[in-house]
């Protein structure tokens, strides 16, 4: 599928110069006949990725090779046919880049795509490629997703080479893509998991859990109701049980913290080891380049620069990582390997085209307190295309997707149950 010129205008998902390469021209590979993007922060031989700050852009050179995601899924038949706007640095959640602008979120043009990787989102979401890969750090591929109603797929860390991809924080730091159909989606993975088949490894689905807290997080009484109806479906769907479970149950040594904040601990902790990791990557070319960011990527950028002045709460935040990752773990392989825990991908929709700077960092930290979870345990999420808020006032409705996690390293599960399900979506 190739997007025509009017279509790639009317998205503003790709940025300049257009890049068109085909892949591998047998039939029989893996992805013959699929079109892709790719957010610009991974690297596309001959082309400079600007990350999405112009000054970047103009001081460092042209890619000497392709990123190993890119190269595998051209080798397995993949075009590619872009690269697509992100939010400046990957640091943002919002998908509104100062220099670049919006892109479009065909699902409901009134609000934003989402970040950082709203181009990519964008371009699948207006039909112009049947998949886009981006990059997920704290949900940087599953919140666009949820944002224009597709779906949106966060490994499990470090099963994807990130050779070509600039950094961010490493700890976390992710390649994922975003596709429309999940038969799509599934066959990205396999080629870049390097399966011999789609669902290679998967095990059968045996239970989903509702986290029960991670629903408090929801903005509107409706998007919760909605979801959790819709969490009933792909449940009865699948034949079998929707079980509720509670945070206790997966980190019992754990007092909650704040009652209004049942997710802090996990937040508190990734937003530590994040926001340092960040000013190790990219403070001192910040210091030196001294580029005009605008003012929430200012803000973002200045709560990284204050976390690098206190060192002395890095080592305690990467100890109740583990400590949080293990119980996780534990508490996938105390229920079986075929369950899978439910959350909102969101706590609500994306932000309105005429949002403020407040907005925008409330949108921003909110959402962290969700899409910690699996950054943080390093478990794979598969965000789904679930409900639609209803937006009386502009007669139109907003995307809400639902996210399912799976044990870290059982991404074929994940991929398995989106397709098994995909006729009730």
């Amino acid at each position: 599928m190739n997007g025509s010129a009017a279509q790639h205008a009317r998205s503003r998902a790709f940025m300049d110069p257009w890049i068109a390469i085909d892949g591998n021209s047998s039939p029989r590979a893996p992805l013959a006949g699929l079109t892709f993007a790719v957010k610009d922060l991974i690297d596309i031989a001959g082309t400079i990725s600007a990350c999405g700050n112009p000054l970047w852009g103009s001081s460092h050179p042209p890619a000497a090779a392709h990123a190993l995601c890119v190269q595998a899924l051209l080798e397995n038949g993949a075009c590619l046919r872009g690269k697509t706007i992100s939010d400046q640095f990957a640091f943002g959640l919002i998908g509104d880049n100062y220099f670049y602008g919006q892109p479009l979120n065909p699902r409901a043009p009134t609000r934003l795509a989402g970040g950082s990787s709203s181009g990519s989102a964008s371009a699948v979401a207006c039909g112009i490629v049947d998949f886009a890969l981006g990059t997920d750090t704290g949900g940087s591929v599953r919140v666009p997703a949820s944002n224009c109603g597709i779906y949106g797929f966060r490994p499990s860390h470090g099963l994807i080479s990130v050779a070509g991809v600039m950094p961010f924080a490493p700890s976390f730091d992710t390649v994922g893509w975003c596709a429309r159909d999940p038969e799509v989606l599934s066959r990205v993975g396999a080629s870049l998991f390097a399966w011999d088949t789609p669902h290679e490894h998967q095990v059968p689905l045996q239970q989903i859990c509702i986290l029960d807290e991670a629903f408090h997080y929801c903005e509107a009484e409706e998007g919760r109701a909605k979801l959790l109806s819709f969490a009933e479906e792909l449940a009865r769907a699948a034949q079998v049980p929707l079980v509720k479970v509670s945070l206790a149950s997966i980190d019992r040594q754990l007092q909650q913290p704040d009652a209004a904040r049942p997710l802090a601990y996990w937040q508190d902790s990734y937003l530590t080891i994040q926001l340092y990791e960040i000013w190790n990557s990219l403070g001192s070319w910040l210091e030196s380049a001294k580029p005009d960011l605008g003012a929430y990527a200012t803000a973002n950028f200045k709560l990284a620069q204050a976390a690098s002045k206190r060192p002395e709460l890095l080592v305690p935040a990467l100890k109740l990582k583990t400590l949080l990752s293990s119980s996780l773990d534990r508490w996938f392989a105390s229920q079986g390997a075929g369950t899978l825990l439910c959350i909102p991908s969101t706590p609500a929709p994306a932000l309105h085209l005429s949002h403020t700077t407040t907005e925008s960092i409330h949108y921003h930290h909110s959402t962290l307190a969700l899409t910690s979870l699996a950054s943080l345990s390093s478990a794979p999420e598969l965000s789904i295309p679930g409900v639609e808020l209803s937006e009386h006032e502009e007669g139109s409705a907003a995307p809400l997707g639902l996210s399912l996690l799976a044990r870290r390293h059982h991404d074929s599960s994940l991929l398995h149950f989106a397709c098994t399900v995909k006729g009730v979506l």
